[in-house]
């Protein structure tokens, strides 16, 4: 301990004040120890303090800590009434409990206290200052002629963009979530929702971290130069939310739910296996394999050439059997096809389209040929869960010579949402919203005159099992087409036809 410090001991005892011993360490408040000693023999103990500071060599240091020196300065205090108080903050239990505190038990408490707060040290709060606000750093910056990039202006656009980016990998999630379990949600109610094939969500991914990279391109430009404003567009990922696919048991904006029977989920989640083959009905039974030691992708492949061969195998054996099946059914009548056009009749006579469309039922068209072909039966089984009845029917029409013809049809699904023609101003519309079990079981579409070489469908007329009769559109002078469930089909699924800038015919998609 220094010479300065035992004399501030010395003048604290003559004037009976408080003085402060403080601790060695730094990272330690300081070490309070005042000291009361009786006036009487306190000419004694200055003494005595003295006699130990001119005593101490020409060094002018003196060393604390426990010898000859303590036992002359206690011998002199022994005929004193003192009172020690002390208050330390850091460093532990720095005295036995069951020790008084002396003068002696102090200088041995001050002689250890540095290595036990180095032991046990006190928590210590940092104020953290920005480098242009430190007067030091700005007269070096300023002298070695460094700016530092002033960033208070980007504050906020930093801010907006971590929300954006949070959102977004929010938004990732919920997409995974669906990924992961496609048979527990359904169709967002909004406007131009998300789809659940598979393909849809692996685009819709991929669309997402596209965005959520052009963040990260902002920021690493604005660290770069924080004047420079944004120049990329980053889509609201609020509004992209409302666009992802909701869980089956969520209320939507229509009050429909819709559920996924047992039987529906168990035949989505065997399509991901390669041990079901769907051919063979009864396999015999295998015992388990240990695991392979190759790596994945090589036990991918073998387990598919192993089901492609047992596929090839079975389909051989079937075509040679005498049971072997039944040519495909038709998916539309023999009269309706001959009223459709060379390139529709065979399209509804290929025996690959009636095995997959076999739930459905094709009827004549309305309308002439113009723009390119659509058909809702080929997006209808993309996905994984079969989709259910439709829920809501629009249509939007323009005017084309002064009367109307639709431009725009749109059915909606719970699963996914389905439009045809073009996207504007419309001169009529007609909305249909469909209750749960509610089907259409009646349609008459009217085709229009020719204006600039375009007929187009001038009137439209829904019917409903519940009784809703729905019509948009002129029927007088048009020529209408009465369309009703045929061949077992229950309601209508969808449409097929053609479209550009309008629809330019159009004819329902009967279904089961």
């Amino acid at each position: 301990m220094s010479q300065a410090l035992w004399k501030g001991v010395i003048s604290t005892v003559s004037s009976l004040s408080r003085s402060w011993m403080p601790a060695r360490n730094p990272r330690s408040r300081l070490c309070k120890l005042p000291i009361f000693v009786s006036v009487e023999p306190q000419a004694n103990a200055c003494i005595s303090l003295k006699g130990q500071m001119n005593g101490s060599g020409n060094s002018g240091e003196f060393t604390l800590g426990e010898g000859s020196g303590m036992s002359t300065f206690n011998a002199a205090l022994s005929q004193t009434e003192t009172t020690v108080t002390v208050n330390w903050s850091g460093g532990g239990q720095i005295k036995p409990d069951n020790e008084d505190w002396t003068l002696d038990t102090l200088v041995k408490a001050a002689a250890s206290f540095p290595s036990r707060v180095a032991t046990c040290p006190q928590r210590t709060w940092a104020i953290l200052t920005r480098y242009d606000n430190n007067r030091s750093f700005s007269e070096w910056a300023d002298k070695h002629d460094i700016n530092v990039p002033d960033f208070n202006r980007v504050q906020q656009v930093t801010s907006d963009l971590l929300d954006n980016f949070m959102e977004y990998k929010n938004n990732l999630a919920r997409l995974q979530a669906v990924m992961a379990d496609p048979a527990s949600f359904k169709l967002s109610p909004y406007r131009d929702p998300v789809g659940l094939s598979v393909e849809a969500l692996v685009n819709e991914r991929k669309l997402l971290k596209d965005e959520m990279s052009k963040i990260g391109y902002i920021v690493d430009n604005l660290n770069k130069d924080p004047l420079q404003p944004p120049l990329i567009d980053i889509k609201n990922p609020i509004l992209w939310a409302c666009r992802l696919p909701v869980p089956i048991d969520a209320p939507t904006a229509g009050g429909h739910g819709s559920t996924v029977s047992p039987a529906d989920k168990v035949a989505v989640l065997g399509g991901f296996s390669f041990v079901n083959d769907p051919i063979v009905h009864n396999p015999a039974p295998v015992a388990p394999a240990p695991p392979a030691a190759a790596p994945l992708e090589q036990a991918v492949k073998s387990a598919i050439d192993n089901v492609a061969k047992s596929t090839t195998g079975m389909a051989k054996d079937i075509q040679a059997s005498p049971f072997a099946p039944a040519p495909p059914a038709l998916i539309t009548t023999p009269g309706l096809a001959a009223e459709m056009s060379p390139a529709e009749q065979a399209w509804v006579n290929d025996d690959a389209n009636k095995r997959t469309y076999a739930q459905f039922r094709f009827d004549r068209h309305t309308g002439r040929d113009g723009g390119g072909p659509f058909n809702d039966a080929v997006e209808l089984v993309k996905p994984i869960v079969p989709v259910a009845w439709p829920q809501r029917l629009e249509f939007r029409m323009i005017s084309w010579g002064g009367h109307n013809i639709l431009r725009c049809v749109e059915v909606a699904y719970d699963q996914l949402q389905l439009r045809h023609g073009s996207e504007g101003a419309a001169a009529d519309s007609l909305t249909v919203h469909l209750g749960a079990g509610e089907k259409v079981n009646r349609i008459r579409l009217g085709e229009g005159e020719e204006t600039w070489g375009v007929e187009g469908v001038a009137f439209v007329e829904i019917h409903t099992s519940s009784g809703q009769v729905c019509r948009v559109g002129e029927e007088d002078g048009n020529q209408i087409t009465d369309y009703y469930p045929f061949d077992g089909a229950e309601g209508f699924k969808g449409w097929w036809g053609m479209s550009g800038d309008i629809i330019d015919k159009l004819a329902p998609i009967w279904g089961r």
